[in-house]
């Protein structure tokens, strides 16, 4: 029984215990009992610390989306009641400029990955944006229209491109697995954002300035974005992080492996080029067809028509 305290030593412990209570310490105590962050929020906060260097890259990706699709969400309106397309050319329009895209968007890829050619390659693509969309605006005929959608619009998708690779390059140059996936689905959210959010205001610029200004107010947006990125991408800094990390041993004998694997890549890049190309078709079909459905089949005011148009883009952004 000698090891339990005595009935003096517990009561010497009450009284401290008492003293420290009238002293405030027991707020070391209650600090203890506080709920901890979520570890949801916890990570929320850390990704978006880690982000913080990619956020001009993103402000750049979301005006660049923004100012695409706000074109586009007037383009088969206009091409319809001011230039009297039928619904087939409008359609045709559209096709004929995806097939020119693709064509360019593999040529620019070609070459981007050489040197500091992407700084390059993306204020020119703004650039030439710009001067597509001054053109439309005074255009007075489809076949015209056709025309520089082919010559002009085959690059719209080159600077959003060129810009989400430029940020994988920076964020794989810091072997810092999760900022770079945190930066690489950012930069996805925020061309999200962008692509339903400029369709929208493509609706309702259409109803209260009409198409010829809405285009020349996107051509000035695209040198807004042309100065941006000129900017963002030759910063040396920036041109320094992009670069590759130096070869090692380890790299160049795993040359001999990416060899071996070239003829299984490119069955998956035939497999995945069908599949982005039906893929593009429903696109097509939605960006064409769906004002026009809403202007003629359903009797849709202007206004209500371009609020309508930035509803279905979020969920098909997501499949």
């Amino acid at each position: 029984m000698s090891g339990w305290p005595s009935d003096d030593h517990l009561h010497a412990v009450g009284q401290a215990l008492a003293a420290g209570t009238h002293r405030g310490e027991v707020l070391v105590v209650a600090r203890t009992d506080a709920r901890p962050d979520a570890p949801g929020e916890r990570r929320l906060g850390v990704a978006w610390r880690g982000v913080a260097p990619y956020r001009p890259l993103m402000a750049l990706m979301l005006a660049s989306s923004t100012a695409s699709f706000t074109a586009l969400g007037a383009l088969s309106l206009f091409a319809r009641d001011e230039l009297g397309a039928s619904n087939t050319e409008v359609t045709v329009n559209f096709v004929v400029i995806a097939l020119a895209g693709m064509a360019v968007l593999l040529t620019t890829g070609h070459f981007s990955d050489r040197g500091r050619v992407r700084r390059v390659i993306v204020p020119a693509g703004f650039a030439w944006l710009a001067a597509g969309y001054a053109v439309l605006a005074s255009v007075r005929s489809y076949p015209a229209m056709l025309a520089v959608g082919i010559v002009f619009f085959c690059a719209v998708g080159v600077p959003n491109t060129q810009l989400m690779a430029h940020s994988r390059d920076l964020v794989e140059s810091r072997d810092d697995t999760a900022t770079s996936t945190a930066v690489i689905a950012t930069m996805r959210i925020v061309l999200s954002i962008g692509s339903f959010t400029g369709f929208g205001i493509g609706g309702l610029g259409l109803a209260y300035l009409g198409a010829r200004p809405l285009f020349r107010v996107v051509a000035v947006a695209c040198l807004g974005c042309l100065a941006l990125s000129w900017y963002l991408l030759g910063r040396g800094d920036t041109v320094a992080a992009a670069t590759g990390r130096p070869a090692t041993v380890e790299n160049v004998d795993d040359a001999g492996d990416v060899r071996t694997r070239t003829a299984g890549g490119r069955r998956l890049l035939l497999i995945l080029a069908v599949v982005m190309v039906l893929f593009s078709s429903g696109r097509i079909m939605l960006l064409s067809q769906l004002p026009i459905l809403m202007r003629e089949s359903l009797d849709a005011p202007l206004q209500l028509t371009g609020l309508a148009l930035a509803l279905p883009l979020p969920f098909s952004e997501q499949t």
